[in-house]
């Protein structure tokens, strides 16, 4: 299939302007990309390669958000398992920010529909519970709000925060 096709295909299930994006991602990336049937028990999968390429699924069910957001997910296990090959705690510290940073770039992309982008990106909280917005992203870090005192800071995009 040439790309044009593929990304029609893609319009299926993403924004229309996402979708050469999310081509690049898929063709520049060693992994393969299956849209499955429904199940039941999970939305998406990612299994790492064994000695192949690594696979990520989505169901063809989902609405166009929450596909983005099952990819995005997805996409993010791949990314984390490039860097250090250790799935011991998928959901942890360095998953937390490569999906936030993938949800931030794809909402300055209007990959979302109806303002769901700013909800999935609304707030943050530190160690100590203080709750932070996002204002924009800048080269390493981000300007950030505190909610309760209003003021500013630029918080490295390292930084170990907990989501409510």
């Amino acid at each position: 299939m040439n790309k044009e096709k593929n990304i029609a295909v893609l319009n299926k299930y993403f924004l229309e302007n996402i979708s050469p994006k999310v081509y690049n991602i898929i063709t520049e990336n060693d992994f393969y990309f299956k849209i499955s049937k429904k199940r039941c028990s999970k939305y998406g999968d990612f299994k790492p390669s064994l000695n192949g390429r690594a696979t990520i699924t989505v169901n063809n069910d989902l609405d166009k958000d929450h596909f983005l957001v099952t990819f995005l997910h997805e996409y993010a296990h791949f990314n984390v398992w490039k860097k250090i090959k250790n799935l011991q705690n998928p959901h942890g510290e360095l998953w937390k920010l490569e999906f936030y940073k993938l949800l931030y770039e794809f909402h300055q992309l209007n990959g979302f529909s109806n303002g769901i982008g700013e909800k999935l990106l609304e707030k943050f909280f530190d160690s100590k519970g203080n709750a932070f917005e996002i204002i924009e992203k800048r080269r390493t870090r981000f300007l950030c709000r505190n909610i309760k005192t209003k003021r500013l800071f630029l918080i490295h995009g390292l930084f170990k925060i907990n989501s409510n």
